[in-house]
């Protein structure tokens, strides 16, 4: 019982970590796409953020 729940445990950890990356991808992108000089400022803070989100995580 305590394996199962370990490896569901580090199965959801595995696929949270997949979805902040591809959010902050994303978010770079988005950045790098974006003519606003605010909004790129705005993108980038919240790629920074997700970043310290990911690495906290993890």
């Amino acid at each position: 019982m305590v394996v199962a729940c370990h490896a569901q445990t580090q199965d959801i950890v595995q696929q949270v970590c997949r979805q902040e990356e591809k959010l902050i991808g994303e978010l770079g992108h988005l950045a790098r796409e974006c003519p606003a000089q605010e909004t790129v400022a705005l993108l980038s803070a919240l790629s920074s953020h997700e970043q310290t989100r990911l690495t906290r995580l993890v």
